[in-house]
């Protein structure tokens, strides 16, 4: 299994990738990743606030003492949260002179930033040494080969395998979906069909 990197798009959000595999695998982590840890390794105070359902999810900055500060509203699902942080720690990473816009999950963001964190945050939750064994399990027992995943085949995961994965990472199926078709694993047919009834990369 190999990212593709077909496209501009792509090609931004490899690297991010990587960045976000190797610094898993360098602390020992493995799904569900526990990032308060990350967080305390990284140098990251993280700050829960109750700012609604409608209010900005969460974003960034650094202090005027150059503490780097998270700030996470809690008021969204467990796994909206957990998204929301890991975004925000790979903007920690890969933007460290930069203070980051508030956070959005549009999987279509024209904002380089933005593609980069969401990328980065998806392999940060879910490394790839930890679904690859995963993926070809459900090739063997459910389609016996390993070609891109159709929209129908994506569909019978969704409601098979899908949800225990999730679990065990602590992630939305949403989320999920997305990291499969980061790593090439899906078609880009059943990849549009995805992002057309998933509007959001981590909800």
């Amino acid at each position: 299994m190999s990212v593709m990197t077909s496209s501009p798009a792509r090609i931004a959000r490899t690297i991010p990738m990587q960045i976000a595999e190797d610094l898993t695998h360098l602390l020992g982590y493995t799904p569900p990743i526990p990032l308060d840890l990350l967080a305390q390794d990284l140098g990251t105070v993280v700050v829960e606030q109750h700012l609604g359902r409608q209010g900005l999810l969460g974003y960034s900055w650094m202090s005027e003492t150059h503490e780097r500060v998270i700030i996470i509203n809690i008021d969204h699902s467990e796994t909206v949260v957990r998204f929301t942080l890991a975004h925000e720690l790979m903007h920690r990473v890969l933007h460290a002179q930069c203070r980051t816009n508030p956070l959005t999950l549009h999987p279509r963001s024209v904002d380089l930033a933005e593609m980069e964190a969401n990328a980065g945050a998806g392999a940060l939750l879910m490394p790839e040494r930890w679904l690859a064994p995963r993926i070809a399990a459900w090739n063997r027992v459910r389609r016996g080969n390993e070609e891109p995943w159709t929209t129908d085949t994506l569909q019978r995961w969704s409601t098979t395998a899908g949800p225990l994965w999730a679990r065990e990472a602590a992630v939305s199926l949403t989320a999920l979906g997305y990291r499969l078709i980061d790593l090439g694993v899906v078609s880009s047919e059943g990849a549009r069909s995805w992002r057309d009834a998933s509007p959001r990369w981590g909800a």
